[in-house]
């Protein structure tokens, strides 16, 4: 028994050791991540058709704008590692990744419900209906999910659009690599939401 518990106890210090080590890589002590991101900025923001406008401070990352697929982006690593992302023709609401206020409807579909822990809107009937009526819409947020959301301090959507922030280096860079990852999975999910609720 004691044999037991002592095995037990080394699996929970190893998995609390690798956890550890994996949350340093987010928290990004030394500084790497963040001038990595400030070399390779500029680049990637050209890459994707979008433009860098430098900070005026040299410890800052600067700044990325313009439009991605025919939608508004603004990136701001500086500000929180903010991302806007526009979406068009939303109902005015309120979701998020966070638990923020209690939510006012549910919608029965567990992908959903369980990505937005804050769910707040007028007369919400008409979008739970169009949910239930297109889950096959929500697969790829089901993916979105697993590729991101550990990543995320939070991911909002309101009528404006989307607005998320990255935990790297404590919401302080976002990573080059990433964005060129993340840009499309944020036009996908954009499309999935005026799908579902466009309409309502």
């Amino acid at each position: 028994m004691d044999d037991l518990i002592t095995t037990l106890a080394g699996i929970l210090v190893l998995l609390a050791v690798i956890y550890a080590v994996s949350e340093w890589f987010f928290f990004d002590f030394f500084g790497i991540g963040r001038r990595h991101a400030r070399r390779d900025f500029p680049a990637v923001a050209e890459k994707l058709g979008l433009t860098f406008v430098a900070a005026s401070d040299r410890s800052e990352i600067g700044s990325v704008k313009g439009e991605y697929t025919g939608r508004k982006v603004s990136i701001s690593p500086d500000d929180n590692a903010t991302i806007l992302f526009s979406v068009s023709g939303l109902p005015k609401l309120f979701l998020s990744t966070k638990v923020y206020e209690k939510k006012n409807f549910d919608t029965g579909n567990d992908v959903f419900d369980g990505f937005f822990l804050t769910r707040n809107m007028n007369k919400p009937d008409a979008i739970v209906r169009q949910i239930g009526n297109s889950s096959s819409a929500l697969d790829f947020l089901s993916e979105f999910s697993r590729r991101w959301k550990r990543k995320l301090d939070y991911f909002e959507v309101t009528g404006d659009g989307i607005r998320l922030s990255l935990k790297y280096g404590m919401n302080s860079y976002v990573p080059a690599k990433d964005l060129e990852q993340l840009l499309p999975d944020l036009n996908k999910i954009a499309g999935v939401l005026e799908k579902i609720m466009g309409k309502a």
